[in-house]
């Protein structure tokens, strides 16, 4: 009912135009349906619009109402479009065959082929019908080939995008030193408890404009505890097993577990090599270690 219109079976209209005058703020409407009389007067949607008359600093929306309270309301203020469940209310995005496709809880989690979104955005891996599926980074049409697909901010001294490139921007706007960004690979058990397996992450060494620095660092869990296995320095230094790799060391090991074990060849397999100055190899015909200098191999001991 429009206050005090009957919109009922039997109304054959393409449009509807509400004004002041009845009551637009407050309409109700379940369809405007159109009467088939060649199909036995059987009842169908027929195409509507809804048009709101109102002043354009008022809302315009239909709202959605179950045992009295609203529920939800489709509307338009100030040149936003907005779909919004009310009264603890989840909102979600069906297919033809009822499969969830888009998942919003109150609160704001949103789950994309995930019901029961327990985080900001979760994305199921696994769609209704047996398809596995992965996120899609396609920047092949994007202009000048910069793509910020999943950014909440281009981390920088501007908004410039000058040295984006097409892909995943993982961000940490706070700028204090040491802070980093991070891709996070977990598990839940059987309580649901999540555990972090590993992680790749850059580490915000230096923010200050002239200096920054930045280091990529990967963790690893092994017997159930996380630990740093290999980071690689701005400077193009490497540490497995060292946080902090030596200055002048382009590689460090650190380990009271390990030793460093070099390749192990024939003396046909190591004759095959292109060989340059300072090469190591150990060879396994003549049970020697070798070094390649000035022009040939030669026994180290």
């Amino acid at each position: 009912m429009v206050a005090g219109l009957n919109v009922a079976t039997g109304i054959n209209s393409s449009s509807m135009v509400l004004t002041g005058g009845i009551n637009a703020a407050s309409a109700d409407i379940a369809g405007i349906l159109h009467v088939n009389t060649d199909g036995g007067g059987t009842a169908e949607l027929y195409k509507t619009h809804l048009t709101f008359k109102e002043p354009d600093n008022l809302e315009r929306a239909i709202y959605f109402e179950r045992s009295g309270a609203d529920v939800g309301k489709i509307g338009q203020y100030g040149g936003i479009f907005s779909i919004k469940a009310l009264n603890n209310e989840d909102f979600r995005l069906l297919d033809s065959a009822n499969n969830i496709g888009l998942y919003m809880k109150d609160g704001g989690f949103v789950g994309i082929w995930d019901d029961a979104p327990d985080r900001p955005l979760a994305v199921s891996g696994y769609r209704p019908g047996g398809i596995t599926t992965s996120v899609k980074i396609d920047a092949t049409n994007v202009a000048n080939g910069r793509a910020i697909p999943f950014s909440a901010k281009y981390l920088d001294d501007s908004t410039d995008l000058t040295d984006a490139i097409s892909g995943i921007l993982v961000a940490n706007t706070d700028q204090t030193n040491n802070n980093y960004a991070a891709i996070i690979y977990s598990s839940e058990d059987t309580g649901d408890t999540s555990y972090t397996f590993g992680t790749m992450s850059v580490v915000f060494t230096d923010h200050a404009v002239g200096s920054k620095d930045a280091d990529y660092v990967f963790t690893l869990r092994n017997d159930d505890a996380l630990s740093e296995v290999v980071r690689f320095k701005g400077n193009g230094n490497v540490g497995i097993g060292a946080t902090a790799p030596a200055t002048s060391a382009k590689l460090e090991i650190a380990s009271t577990t390990g030793a460093l074990l070099i390749p192990r060849m024939t003396t046909t397999q190591k004759n095959n090599l292109t060989a340059v100055n300072g090469m190591l190899v150990y060879d396994s015909t003549l049970n020697k270690f070798q070094g390649y200098e000035n022009g040939a191999w030669t026994n180290l001991i």
